[in-house]
């Protein structure tokens, strides 16, 4: 009898291991997302040598001056660079310059360079944001193993992150504007110095965690609405790609693609995660 209770209860705590649910952070830790904290999670002290400031706000005004349609032309018009990275001047910046960076300065030393400037902290989010991402700091918990979440809504689900799994959902529900739409070219440069147009699509985006008045009960869970429909260049006109994704591992992500030859729509869910980009060839620029 006693091995038989004995195994019951590893197979209970295995079990209760399996689906076990991981809160972020006590009450009283989140009241630091009131002080030393953004309140999104961030340091708010510059750091030591003053080259990144402390952040007091960002920019929560419209901008005057030159714009490219809604977008600053330039936020700080009057500032100058602090330093210039060359060639000639590698070895005393190398250690602040990813490889790729360096190769470029090696490859054109006549023509590539870096212009350095003061750092600013401009960045802000909705108030709404803020307030979310305080009560999710509290409320957000993962569930299956990290692969499913539960209690989040409107803002940051992990202000506090202590687990990699956390970091990574703040990645994706990263704040975004609850709908948008644009049209875009992906042009892929040669190194002749060409250009060739991959292609050019209409794209929607709709992000429902962000949608007003929302909360962990209104929410559904589907964080990422996309649809693409492909105009050009001509031999891929036509083709559409619709992907929903969920904070709900059973659901996941849920996508499904309309290619131009085979004349109908399939499920696609292969085109995931790690799939190279069918949209540019697996090119991609950062």
């Amino acid at each position: 009898m006693k091995k038989n209770n004995i195994v019951k209860v590893i197979a209970a705590t295995l079990a209760l291991g399996a689906t076990s649910a991981y809160s972020a952070v006590s009450a009283e830790k989140a009241e630091s997302l009131k002080n030393e904290l953004t309140p999104v999670g961030a340091e708010r002290a510059g750091n030591e040598d003053g080259s990144i400031p402390e952040w007091t706000g960002g920019i929560t005004e419209p901008l005057t001056g030159r714009h490219m349609g809604d977008i600053p032309a330039e936020i700080f018009e009057d500032e100058k660079p602090l330093y210039k990275v060359t060639r000639s001047n590698l070895a005393e910046y190398e250690h602040l310059l990813s490889e790729g960076v360096k190769a470029l300065l090696d490859k054109y030393p006549d023509t590539f360079y870096l212009n350095v400037y003061p750092t600013h902290r401009t960045g802000a989010h909705p108030q709404s944001v803020y307030e979310n991402a305080y009560a999710n700091a509290t409320r957000c918990e993962t569930v299956d193993e990290g692969y499913s979440l539960e209690g989040c809504a409107g803002g940051t689900p992990f202000p506090i992150p202590q687990r990699g799994v956390e970091v990574m959902w703040n990645f994706l529900l990263r704040t975004e504007a609850p709908s948008i739409e644009y049209t875009f070219r992906n042009i892929v440069g040669n190194s002749d110095g060409s250009h060739t147009l991959a292609t050019r699509n209409e794209i929607s985006f709709q992000y429902p965690q962000f949608y007003e008045g929302v909360t962990p009960e209104s929410w559904s869970g589907e964080y990422a609405m996309f649809r693409f429909n492909t105009l050009a260049p001509p031999f891929k006109a036509g083709e559409s790609l619709v992907i929903r994704d969920s904070i709900d591992q059973d659901q996941s992500r849920q996508a499904w693609q309309y290619l131009v030859g085979q004349r109908r729509v399939r499920q696609a869910p292969t085109v995931s995660y790690d799939t190279p980009d069918f949209v540019s060839s697996g090119a991609n620029y950062f």
